[in-house]
């Protein structure tokens, strides 16, 4: 054995070459950037007859990977009237191996796991049911580093609330002039509120709007003091979470406070 050479170098070009005539058999390479690097060995002996080993590719990368919510992503907790789901991040990573994307129901189990390695940035989940749902995206690099986003929380609703009015009923007649009016509201997700509309026979009389904070089934009732005899109609607004709404149908009151007179 003449010599053995061990040569380091990177895209850019020869990064060490060092050259050992003790036979020498292994060495260290210290203080190195991180960046992709290529090494062999080569050994001669006395008469230049050379051997090389395979040339081998390390990456050298102490950073993980960020990766963070992108434009068009909702934020954390949101309601919203539509039955898709559009996640967007982004990523700072030279050496990516793949990214992925999961869905979860209310119960955290997995409707989706989607997994590219092409750079994806953005997933778009179509045809989903009302319901709770979570969500979050992972990125991995060569050496294995693991960097994820936070698991945002959203609440699908795009069906309209429901309200059955129940007192007074339609077509009452009465003397008394302090009325609660009630209605049975409902939602499969959750409710906003509830707004009573109360008109004469020109306008709107009265409105009045009771907070309902998220129950899914309710009795609303909001009291109303008459100022005087007419004909009225009433009815209600239920807003959900997701600000859908319903109209009930309109009920009729007639308030007649005054004695008959006869001579």
């Amino acid at each position: 054995e003449a010599n053995i050479t061990f040569r380091l170098y990177n895209d850019e070009g020869s990064v060490s070459v060092n050259t050992f005539t003790d036979k020498t058999r292994t060495i260290n390479w210290t203080l190195l950037n991180q960046d992709t690097y290529y090494y062999n060995t080569t050994i001669c002996d006395l008469v230049n007859n050379c051997n090389s080993t395979e040339t081998r590719t390390i990456i050298l990368d102490t950073t993980s990977p960020l990766i963070d919510y992108g434009f068009g992503t909702e934020n954390n907790g949101v309601n919203v009237s539509r039955n898709w789901i559009y996640v967007n991040v982004s990523v700072t990573e030279l050496n990516e191996v793949n990214i992925t994307f999961r869905l979860y129901n209310s119960t955290y189990g997995i409707l989706y796991e989607d997994v590219f390695s092409n750079g994806t940035r953005a997933r778009n989940w179509t045809n989903l049911q009302d319901g709770t749902y979570y969500y979050n995206a992972t990125i991995v690099d060569k050496t294995n580093k693991i960097n994820s986003t936070e698991t945002r929380k959203i609440t699908i609703d795009v069906s309209s609330p429901t309200g059955i009015l129940i007192n007074p009923e339609n077509n009452t007649y009465t003397t008394n002039v302090t009325q609660n009016f009630s209605v049975n509201a409902s939602d499969g997700i959750g409710l906003s509120n509830a707004t009573l509309y109360i008109y004469n026979e020109t306008g709107l009389i009265y409105e009045a709007t009771q907070a309902l904070n998220g129950a899914t089934k309710v009795l609303v009732g909001i009291v109303y003091t008459f100022l005087y005899d007419g004909i009225f109609k009433w009815f209600y607004k239920i807003v959900d979470i997701s600000n859908n709404y319903f109209y009930t149908q309109n009920y009729t009151i007639t308030l007649d406070t005054t004695f008959p007179l006869i001579n």
